[in-house]
């Protein structure tokens, strides 16, 4: 791959904005908001001895409620916290997309440049799609997992870039009331992989508003050029947006993004004002993680 460094450095500095100490506010003897989000929590995993969730909110960058209910590792018993680390699946793309557009601004490469510039001997249907087109999911180019499976891998076979990751939550699929492991050795970069907390991702969804990474023309870039999409996402609870660097635009100006992949499943979300973010990330399927994410926001911004 050309200018591998570039990509390796601009991602970097956006994951600079995800380091250091998450110190929860303390609240007014009448808020009752804590207790809400709880409630909401216990709802969305109604046993703590099997896998769960944790979810985080954050006002302006500050994380203003944070928790974890259920198991990390059903083998140890290691229950899931505010600190457990996740696989955010999906919501990794942004990171992605937004260090592009960091070099891009910087004229070191441009969205209209094709695919075939960034690879060595490309064939010749690389010279018809260009990094923008990537990046909005407009490029016609079928799944990897799709292909991958068709050749007969196996999400359980290694697949992909390698990395030794410890300690992150492990992820279950459930059958007849049973768990078993269902985690990936898959760690193909890009679309997926970035390891963090969901206080860590609403702390970087600040950016979105104060832009201390990229300024206001990385917040420009970001919906600039954004596509529709129809119905497409209707089945997954969102009834239409249009798709802009790796995360949603919705109809009334709020950003959305879902990611699964195995049995991680993430909700991000921030406000139309910018000012109020939620994440929800679960290690095995939960009744419904976007909709819980939706309570949360509407608890913290009502």
């Amino acid at each position: 791959m050309h200018r591998r460094s570039s990509y390796t450095a601009g991602a970097a500095m956006i994951l600079v904005a995800l380091t250091g100490v998450v110190t929860p506010r303390a609240y007014a003897a009448d808020d009752d908001r804590a207790q809400r989000s709880a409630a909401v929590l216990r709802d969305l995993v109604p046993s703590p001895d099997g896998p769960g969730c944790a979810a985080a909110v954050g006002e302006r960058g500050e994380v203003v409620w944070e928790a974890g209910r259920g198991r990390a590792d059903l083998a140890t018993g290691r229950a899931i916290t505010s600190k457990t680390v996740f696989d955010m699946a999906s919501n990794s793309k942004q990171f992605t997309a937004d260090a592009v557009l960091l070099l891009a601004g910087r004229h070191q490469l441009s969205l209209d440049d094709p695919l075939s510039g960034f690879l060595d001997d490309p064939p010749a249907w690389t010279r018809q799609v260009t990094l923008g087109d990537l990046m909005r999911h407009t490029s016609g180019i079928p799944d990897y997992q799709d292909l991958l499976e068709a050749q007969g891998v196996e999400v359980t076979d290694p697949a992909g870039q390698q990395e030794a990751i410890a300690a992150e939550a492990k992820s279950y699929a459930e059958k007849d009331g049973s768990f078993t492991p269902d985690s990936s050795p898959w760690k193909q970069y890009g679309d997926g992989s970035v390891q963090t907390t969901p206080g860590e991702m609403v702390r970087w969804a600040d950016n979105y508003r104060i832009g201390r990474v990229g300024g206001p023309a990385l917040l420009a870039a970001v919906t600039r050029g954004a596509v529709g999409v129809g119905d497409v996402l209707r089945g997954r609870g969102i009834e239409a947006g249009r798709y802009g660097a790796g995360v949603l635009l919705l109809p009334d100006d709020s950003l959305v993004h879902r990611g699964d992949w195995e049995q991680f499943h993430s909700t991000f979300k921030v406000s139309p004002d910018r000012n109020t973010a939620v994440t929800v990330v679960c290690n095995a399927d939960a009744p419904d993680h976007f909709r819980a994410a939706n309570r949360l926001m509407a608890i913290w911004t009502t």
